[in-house]
């Protein structure tokens, strides 16, 4: 009997357990981006996706072995291939890329789905990132005159340069460092712009493989 009550107990805890981990974590408003807020997001998802290519000169931060924005490399095939969005195109390439690779660590944490990275926020938000970046194709204006992009991309590359713009960013990037990768210490609430720019900046200091930046939510 004993041992029956003893049973009961470490269930009953095991499942308080997970109900805290499922409990913990921020909420992130329940109304979708703004239009403006959905470029600020692609804009970051494309600066990482550029500088975790591997590419060969300058060779960049090497998280995923690409190199589709470069002129010398396969930013130039698209531009022949795709004159009018050609650079589109790339950074779209390139960041599919990085999302395999971001998909692939985030699933490894319990509930993933319950977990936000650079490159996932859950699949309403997601679909009008898709949705928008389609969109600014279409009207095939060059990405550094749609968004927010504090350099070209397909420039020269600087890892100072990229390090820098991470540092600037207004935002908290404290983590916790754990075997799946860097979670956030104090995710932005209010703003999936502010958390985008949290975990953005929480890839510093650069490591030889990608250090999944992520922290969990409530409301998924």
């Amino acid at each position: 009997m004993t041992g029956y009550v003893s049973s009961r107990a470490q269930d009953h805890t095991v499942r308080i357990q997970k109900c805290h981990q499922h409990l913990r974590g921020a909420i992130l408003p329940s109304t979708l981006p703004t239009t403006h807020q959905i470029d600020r997001i692609v804009a970051i998802q494309f600066i990482v996706a550029w500088a975790g290519e591997s590419a060969e000169e300058p060779e960049r931060l090497g998280w995923w072995q690409s190199d589709l924005v470069d002129q010398i490399g396969g930013g130039g095939f698209l531009k022949r291939l795709l004159p009018g969005t050609h650079q589109w195109a790339s950074l779209q390439s390139v960041r599919k890329i990085a999302q395999k690779v971001d998909s692939k660590a985030r699933l490894q944490l319990p509930n993933p789905d319950l977990v936000r990275t650079i490159f996932f926020w859950g699949f309403d938000i997601d679909h009008r990132i898709e949705d928008r970046i389609r969109h600014l194709k279409a009207e095939q204006v060059a990405p550094q005159d749609a968004l927010e992009l504090p350099f070209e991309l397909g420039s020269d590359w600087s890892e100072d340069t990229f390090l820098n713009y991470l540092n600037e960013l207004d935002v908290d990037g404290s983590y916790t460092e754990k075997r799946e990768g860097r979670e956030l210490k104090n995710p932005e609430h209010g703003s999936q712009v502010e958390a985008i720019k949290q975990l953005a900046k929480a890839l510093a200091p650069f490591q030889a493989s990608y250090q999944l930046p992520y922290f969990r939510v409530r409301n998924a």
